[in-house]
């Protein structure tokens, strides 16, 4: 038997210490040797370092450590078999305060974000308070520089309007112009240079142009009109004019169906009331020049077309009779002063005293119209007037081949009729040129004087031709 084998049934030998490992390899397989010393030789270079303490641990057996200095100790840890109970806490020496806490990158990166989004809600909150003043602050500006455009277009206006006129001054020499007394044009108080704008003459009432018929109104009056027919008489558009004035509502109830003409068969028109949108509410008083029976027959067909048909309540002094639907009106007849006129029931009594009738001769107006808070009267009109203007007055002039239209309106206050006048500029501009059309007038001018608007518009026979072509279509699509 080989050396080294353990004989079968023996107990195994343990093996022993120091040298005898080499024997126990000695003993084993060649290719263990091999494999032992090929190892040491590949890992002994890469380690020289520990060669020596191999050779002590090889060669000199155990070693101990060697002794700790002075004042050191060594913890043990004891494990006494109390799993289950916490160990007492170890005190906390205190310590000096700590630094900043170190944050992480992560939570940097979330306080950059909330820091930059803080600052673009700032950034983006300051850019709208800029805009918005800046927005604020070019209104301001617009509507000054509007303010005090106006005031000077009316300041010049004013000092154009106070020079005296080439025809007053006599023809001749120079010396008849130096012949101008100083106080056509006066000056300031203590400027010597300015010229007092010379305030405009305020357009006539239609009351004092109508005369005796113009003490009769309705009970409340907003809406005053004087139309004197005898001097449209003449005009070329007198028959479209008389056309279109017979095809009114209000005129077809009281004489429609007559045969009589409003242009050739009447000289003047007197009419008041809250509104003209209804006859029932309207006080009228019409001048005539046709034979008074002729009349009495056209007042007495119209109040055979009444319903209820109307009658004859009195005959003498002067006849007067009920007319329109249910009785609502009273007519009465006046042949002495070639006049007729109707109002509603609760004006009996009026008409009954009402004795001086007489129209004042027609001068150059033909239509003249005065109309409290206007922006009712327009409001279902393409025309916008401002709330602010109280009483609105035009009147109509024809000219050999165009009419002039005048406007005077009465504002609040100076500052708000400078207003006033960009807001119906910028309204009767949209009037006057209507999409795809030609303008219907020329460009009207505007100017405030004070609280006052005035204003001036030339419409030629054309354009008026236009205009009543328009109104008649607009008539008849209200009777359908």
């Amino acid at each position: 038997m080989v050396d080294g084998t353990q004989p079968r049934g023996a107990a195994p030998t343990p093996p022993r210490h120091g040298r005898d490992w080499w024997a126990l390899a000695s003993t084993s397989r060649p290719a263990f040797r091999w494999a032992l010393l090929a190892a040491l030789l590949v890992h002994a270079p890469l380690a020289p370092a520990l060669v020596p303490g191999w050779v002590r641990i090889l060669f000199r057996g155990e070693e101990t450590a060697p002794p700790l200095p002075e004042g050191v100790e060594v913890p043990i840890d004891l494990d006494m078999g109390f799993e289950d109970e916490a160990p007492p806490p170890t005190p906390v020496p205190e310590m000096a305060p700590s630094a900043p806490e170190v944050t992480t990158e992560d939570d940097d990166d979330d306080e950059e974000e909330d820091k930059a989004e803080a600052a673009e809600e700032a950034r983006r909150k300051a850019r709208e308070k800029a805009e918005r003043e800046k927005a604020e602050r070019e209104k301001a500006e617009r509507e000054k520089a509007e303010r005090e455009k106006a005031r000077a277009a009316a300041s010049a206006s004013s000092v154009a309007s106070a020079a005296p006129a080439p025809s007053a001054v006599p023809s001749g020499s120079a010396s008849a112009v130096a012949s101008v007394p100083p106080s056509a044009a006066p000056l300031a108080s203590g400027s010597g240079s300015a010229p007092v704008p010379t305030p405009a003459p305020p357009i006539e009432d239609p009351s004092k142009l109508a005369g005796q018929p113009g003490a009769v109104q309705a009970k409340a009056t907003n809406v005053m009109i004087y139309l004197a027919t005898d001097v449209a008489r003449g005009h070329e558009l007198a028959p479209m004019l008389g056309t279109l004035l017979g095809k009114i509502p209000q005129w077809k109830e009281l004489l429609g169906g007559t045969g009589l003409d409003p242009i050739r068969d009447f000289d003047h028109v007197w009419l008041t009331g809250p509104h003209m949108q209804s006859s029932k509410v309207v006080v009228a008083v019409v001048d005539y020049n046709v034979p008074a029976d002729r009349m009495q027959r056209a007042v007495e067909a119209a109040m055979a077309a009444s319903k209820p048909p109307g009658r004859w309540l009195t005959t003498k002094p002067t006849p007067l009779g009920v007319l329109g639907d249910e009785g609502a009106q009273r007519v009465s007849l006046r042949p002495d002063k070639h006049a007729v006129v109707v109002a509603p029931a609760e004006a009996e009594s009026q008409l009954r005293a009402a004795k001086d009738l007489k129209f004042n001769r027609s001068g150059a107006t033909l239509l003249a119209m005065t109309m409290r808070t206007p922006w009712r009267g327009f409001m279902h009109t393409p025309l916008r007037f401002p709330k602010s203007i109280g009483l609105l007055k035009l009147t109509l002039t024809p000219r050999e081949s165009d009419f002039v239209l005048k406007l005077e309106a009465t504002d609040e206050s100076p500052d708000l009729a400078l207003r006033s006048v960009v807001e119906l500029t910028e309204s009767i501009e949209e009037v006057r040129k209507p999409p795809f059309l030609a303008p219907f007038f020329d460009k009207p001018t505007l100017k405030a004087e004070g609280n006052r608007i005035l204003g001036e518009v030339t419409v030629t026979n054309v354009q008026l031709r236009r205009i009543f072509a328009m109104v008649e279509t607009l008539l008849a699509l209200q009777r359908r």
